[in-house]
């Protein structure tokens, strides 16, 4: 009897630290109150390419064919029509020429008015009269000019227009005055733009006249001397203005290690303002690994109208899908998938198709389904598999569960 009391006992205490070690198992196989996840949501990655792109614009500079003062009418960034006027020189000769011989009827016309009287040749005064009226009306300023100077040396000549009366002194006064006014240079704008007076010397180079002609070669950064010209003295065959068209604009860049195929157009993103656009791809040449391009942009210009270089991005592709991190996944049985949290807490493995990825995240395909919010279904070799669905909430950690464990 005492016997059988004690195997009872002892069956017992086997049976409750049986019971204690499956506790333990399980609370250690299935308590993990510190699991990561995260829930499955749309998203979107970019491949692209990151550079500094050539600005090519249609672009004329207006010289000089003066030396004189200049008025310009527009301020930096102004945008213009055809035919606007833009500039106005006024040559150094008339203030030489025209301005001395009115200095010398002020000299005149102070000699009437003080009553001095001159004993003067008055048939060689005449002479010179005509012959400078001669010149003025002919708009020859440098040989009235110099006329001017060769009887000005002469002693006794230099008050030949004090035959004259105060009355006819002063009209002949107006009248050069007139001549001076009336004679500047006018620059119209031969098409409309943006003015600039920003001269970078890359003009020539970077010719849009040259678009079909450009090759890898032509990419060249360099060190550009910048030239401001806004100023109020001119000397001939220097830059006065630059009229720049707004509308359409090209960027060259030369992307290393990439091969562009079949692409007409490409998106470019600006550094500068964030901005993207779709540029029409006019121009490219691929050699070995490396692609070429000439891409025609029709928006910002204004932003960047004064500027050479530029800083972008090429996206090269865009994948829109199930965004997840490339921590949670894994391998299993050949397939690469992540770890699921089920509705019962029961974690499930599903594998995935990865459509595109960088080095933090991948686009994964939500797959085939029938019904709305309904599980996707994808193609692995030939065999369908469901696949993780928007919303699921996905292990961050796989390491840390196994697939059918029960997470509390």
């Amino acid at each position: 009897m005492n016997q059988n009391k004690k195997n009872n006992s002892n069956i017992v205490k086997v049976l409750i630290v049986l019971l204690l070690i499956s506790f333990i198992l399980y609370y250690v196989d299935n308590i993990r109150l510190d699991i990561e996840s995260y829930t499955a949501e749309k998203g979107s990655l970019e491949n692209k390419y990151e550079g500094t792109g050539i600005i090519i614009k249609d672009e004329e500079i207006y010289y000089s064919q003066y030396t004189g003062s200049i008025k310009n009418y527009y301020e930096e960034g102004e945008r213009i029509k055809k035919g606007a006027l833009i500039s106005s020189i006024f040559p150094n000769f008339q203030g030489a020429g025209i301005s001395g011989e009115i200095d010398k009827i002020n000299r005149a016309i102070e000699t009437k008015e003080n009553s001095q009287d001159y004993d003067e040749n008055q048939q060689i005064i005449n002479e010179l009269e005509r012959q400078i009226q001669k010149f003025i009306i002919e708009k020859k300023y440098e040989e009235a000019f110099e006329i001017i100077k060769k009887y000005e040396a002469n002693e006794g000549f230099t008050n030949e227009y004090t035959d004259m009366t105060l009355e006819e002194l002063y009209e002949k006064k107006n009248e050069l005055s007139a001549s001076v006014s009336n004679s500047n240079i006018n620059i119209y704008s031969k098409s409309s733009g943006i003015v600039s007076y920003k001269i970078d010397n890359a003009e020539e180079v970077f010719d849009i006249s040259k678009l079909e002609t450009f090759r890898a070669g032509n990419y060249n950064i360099v060190n550009l001397e910048e030239n401001i010209i806004s100023k109020e003295k001119i000397n001939i065959s220097e830059p006065i203005i630059k009229v720049i068209n707004n509308f359409n604009w090209y960027i060259m860049i030369d992307l290393k290690d990439i091969v562009l195929e079949n692409n007409d157009h490409i998106k470019i993103r600006f550094k500068k303002n964030d901005e993207t656009v779709e540029g029409n791809i006019i121009k490219k040449q691929i050699n070995s690994k490396n692609t070429f391009l000439i891409v025609e942009i029709n928006k910002f210009f204004h932003e960047f109208f004064n500027e050479r270089y530029i800083d972008i991005e090429l996206i090269i592709e865009r994948y829109e899908g199930i965004k997840i991190e490339n921590s949670s996944i894994i391998e299993k049985d050949g397939k690469k998938g992540v770890y699921v949290i089920g509705a019962s807490k029961i974690v499930k493995f599903y594998p995935i198709k990865i459509i595109g990825e960088n080095n933090s995240f991948s686009i994964i395909d939500e797959g085939s389904s029938y019904t709305i919010n309904s599980r996707g279904q994808i193609e692995l070799n030939n065999q369908s598999f469901y696949t993780v669905k928007l919303y699921d909430k996905i292990i961050s950690v796989p390491e840390e569960v196994k697939e059918g464990q029960i997470l509390k």
